[in-house]
């Protein structure tokens, strides 16, 4: 079922003629989705630290070392894996009916650019207490600073046809 509030995705020509871009509507309607599906996520990513836990016990802080490096990798290889995949979302995002896709071209974030936009992320999460995620709230398409300076978008998961 299709959101009223939000336009059908329309392709703009640049000034170029060659490059194209899409509008996949009103970025501001799904600024609530992105902080549930975010919810979502950390209760998934507690749940798997809170396993790592009694696993560590059940070693008697044998495996310390190993589940360290783990619990400090979980949030980056979930979120990257995730995001590049071809659900192209975590499984918060899933839940909320979200994707996240290449800004100008739409398509699938590659590897790389996930961990680019995750390492962004949890740098303006860690450094500035998640003030600068309320960037998103002045940006007319509803980006977060580390969805721009990654190039990438999360729209709703109805504009691409996954047929």
């Amino acid at each position: 079922m299709s959101n009223p509030n939000i336009k059908p995705p329309i392709q703009l020509r640049m000034n170029s003629g060659h490059e194209t871009v899409m509008d996949f509507g009103d970025g501001q309607s799904i600024i609530g989705k992105r902080i549930v599906a975010y919810i979502i996520d950390a209760v998934i990513l507690g749940i798997i630290g809170i396993a790592l836990f009694f696993i560590n016990l059940a070693s008697f802080g044998l495996l310390s070392p190993l589940i360290a490096v783990i619990v400090l990798l979980l949030p980056l290889l979930y979120h990257s894996f995730l995001i590049s995949s071809p659900n192209q979302a975590t499984f918060g995002q899933r839940a909320m009916g979200l994707i996240q896709i290449e800004a100008t071209t739409g398509q699938r974030l590659n590897w790389l650019q996930a961990v680019i936009q995750v390492i962004l992320f949890y740098m303006t999460l860690s450094m500035t207490g998640g003030i600068l995620l309320a960037w998103c709230l002045f940006d007319n398409k509803g980006r977060c600073l580390h969805d721009i300076l990654s190039n990438s978008r999360v729209i709703p998961s109805d504009f691409l046809d996954k047929s």
